[in-house]
Protein backbone atom coordinates (compact mmCIF):
# COMPACT_ATOMS: atom_id res chain seq x y z
CA UNK A 1 0.00 0.00 0.00
CA UNK A 2 2.49 2.38 1.00
CA UNK A 3 5.20 1.24 -1.94
CA UNK A 4 3.28 3.81 -4.51
CA UNK A 5 6.45 6.67 -4.71
CA UNK A 6 4.73 10.18 -4.10
CA UNK A 7 4.26 12.49 -7.23
CA UNK A 8 3.78 15.85 -7.77
CA UNK A 9 0.39 15.67 -9.78
CA UNK A 10 -0.81 13.76 -6.45
CA UNK A 11 -1.42 17.28 -5.09
CA UNK A 12 -3.61 18.85 -8.00
CA UNK A 13 -6.99 17.00 -7.07
CA UNK A 14 -6.35 14.03 -5.12
CA UNK A 15 -6.80 13.12 -1.75
CA UNK A 16 -3.59 11.86 -0.58
CA UNK A 17 -1.97 10.01 2.43
CA UNK A 18 2.24 10.58 2.49
CA UNK A 19 4.29 8.70 4.38
CA UNK A 20 8.14 10.52 5.15
CA UNK A 21 10.11 7.40 6.24
CA UNK A 22 13.43 9.66 7.32
CA UNK A 23 14.47 12.90 8.62
CA UNK A 24 16.51 13.06 5.60
CA UNK A 25 13.76 14.05 3.86
CA UNK A 26 11.42 15.82 5.43
CA UNK A 27 13.46 19.31 4.69
CA UNK A 28 12.66 18.42 0.99
CA UNK A 29 8.81 17.05 1.71
CA UNK A 30 8.18 20.56 3.11
CA UNK A 31 9.61 22.80 0.60
CA UNK A 32 7.64 21.05 -2.28
CA UNK A 33 4.26 21.56 -0.18
CA UNK A 34 5.51 24.87 0.66
CA UNK A 35 6.29 26.05 -3.14
CA UNK A 36 2.84 24.40 -3.88
CA UNK A 37 0.69 26.48 -2.23
CA UNK A 38 0.16 23.88 0.69
CA UNK A 39 -0.09 25.18 4.20
CA UNK A 40 -1.06 23.72 7.75
CA UNK A 41 -4.36 23.75 8.34
CA UNK A 42 -3.90 26.53 10.48
CA UNK A 43 -2.63 28.68 7.32
CA UNK A 44 0.89 28.55 8.02
CA UNK A 45 2.97 27.43 5.53
CA UNK A 46 4.98 23.80 6.05
CA UNK A 47 8.92 23.67 6.44
CA UNK A 48 11.32 21.45 8.24
CA UNK A 49 10.89 23.88 12.05
CA UNK A 50 7.41 22.83 12.09
CA UNK A 51 6.76 19.25 10.48
CA UNK A 52 5.80 17.52 13.37
CA UNK A 53 7.68 14.62 12.11
CA UNK A 54 9.78 14.51 15.77
CA UNK A 55 6.21 13.35 17.14
CA UNK A 56 6.18 9.76 15.03
CA UNK A 57 9.37 9.38 13.80
CA UNK A 58 9.34 6.99 10.25
CA UNK A 59 6.04 6.50 11.16
CA UNK A 60 5.04 10.07 10.07
CA UNK A 61 2.28 10.23 7.60
CA UNK A 62 0.90 13.73 5.71
CA UNK A 63 -3.26 14.18 5.06
CA UNK A 64 -3.16 16.64 2.00
CA UNK A 65 -6.14 17.51 1.02
CA UNK A 66 -7.63 20.68 -1.08
CA UNK A 67 -4.10 22.31 -0.44
CA UNK A 68 -4.57 21.91 3.30
CA UNK A 69 -2.19 19.69 5.47
CA UNK A 70 -2.50 17.85 8.90
CA UNK A 71 -0.29 14.82 10.32
CA UNK A 72 -0.87 11.64 11.92
CA UNK A 73 0.91 8.17 12.64
CA UNK A 74 1.26 5.49 10.30
CA UNK A 75 -0.58 2.83 12.25
CA UNK A 76 -3.45 5.33 12.59
CA UNK A 77 -3.45 5.47 8.58
CA UNK A 78 -3.59 1.60 8.20
CA UNK A 79 -6.33 1.30 11.22
CA UNK A 80 -8.86 3.61 9.93
CA UNK A 81 -8.40 3.06 6.36
CA UNK A 82 -12.11 2.38 5.59
CA UNK A 83 -12.84 6.34 6.81
CA UNK A 84 -10.03 6.96 3.98
CA UNK A 85 -11.35 5.40 0.36
CA UNK A 86 -10.31 8.21 -1.40
CA UNK A 87 -6.72 8.67 -0.21
CA UNK A 88 -4.06 7.76 -2.20
CA UNK A 89 -1.15 5.97 -0.04
CA UNK A 90 2.12 6.76 -0.81
CA UNK A 91 5.76 7.22 0.22
CA UNK A 92 7.86 10.16 -0.04
CA UNK A 93 11.84 9.06 -1.03
CA UNK A 94 12.77 12.39 -2.29
CA UNK A 95 12.12 15.08 -4.25
CA UNK A 96 12.53 14.19 -8.22
CA UNK A 97 15.55 16.26 -9.44
CA UNK A 98 17.13 16.23 -13.37
CA UNK A 99 20.51 15.36 -13.89
CA UNK A 100 20.68 17.10 -16.73
CA UNK A 101 19.46 20.50 -18.71
CA UNK A 102 17.16 20.14 -21.15
CA UNK A 103 18.16 20.94 -24.89
CA UNK A 104 16.51 23.93 -26.53
CA UNK A 105 15.83 24.08 -29.94
CA UNK A 106 19.39 25.48 -31.55
CA UNK A 107 20.45 22.65 -29.75
CA UNK A 108 18.56 19.59 -30.84
CA UNK A 109 18.98 21.48 -34.33
CA UNK A 110 22.85 21.58 -33.81
CA UNK A 111 22.67 17.73 -32.95
CA UNK A 112 20.11 17.10 -35.90
CA UNK A 113 22.66 19.06 -38.23
CA UNK A 114 20.02 20.91 -39.60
Amino acid sequence: MWETAFDLSMLNDSKVIVNCPSIDLVESFMNVLAENGVTWCGGEAPNKYNSKWNNNKEETCYWIENGTMTYENKQYAEEYADDFPNHIKCTFYGADTTDFEIANDDDIRKFLGI
